[in-house]
């Protein structure tokens, strides 16, 4: 009995994982999954700094892609302040954030095959006397030839 149990839950644990005899086909991907993204890339390196001018090490920078394949990337910032990721060509909302030094935003179109550089400039949230929020949108594009 427990040899047969032992041997029911590798299967039901292989079935779960997809792996057996009636597992779907790997090819096959969901509605849901838009498939491997491929190249050319754009080659993205940046550096965050502070409200004071100040590199900030640790800042997660998330990159949202606005149409098609609604992918995010992220990275975080080295112990200088910066980071390098390749991204497919599109528009991507990035959007930088570090507990306690603030935040940016903005909005940038990436061809392919290009090499740019970001200077992202964090900010603490404000207040308008009506109580809102504001937040500096300091992101500087530096196209490198």
């Amino acid at each position: 009995m427990l040899k047969r149990c032992i041997i029911m839950g590798v299967t039901l644990l292989l079935a779960a994982n997809g792996i057996g005899a009636g597992s779907a086909d790997p090819a096959r991907k969901s509605a849901h999954d838009p498939g491997p993204i491929r190249g050319p890339f754009a080659s993205v390196t940046g550096i965050v700094r502070n409200d004071r001018d100040k590199v900030v090490p640790d800042t997660l920078v998330r990159f949202v892609r606005e149409r098609g394949a609604h992918a995010t990337f992220q990275r975080r910032t080295n112990a200088d302040g910066t980071f390098a990721i390749d991204l497919p060509p599109g528009v991507f909302h990035i959007l930088a954030t570090h507990r306690g030094e603030g935040r940016s935003s903005t909005k940038v179109n990436f061809s392919p095959n290009q090499t740019i550089n970001l200077e992202i400039s964090l900010q603490k949230p404000g207040w308008y006397p009506c109580g809102h929020h504001h937040f500096h949108l300091g992101t500087r594009l530096a196209h490198k030839a």
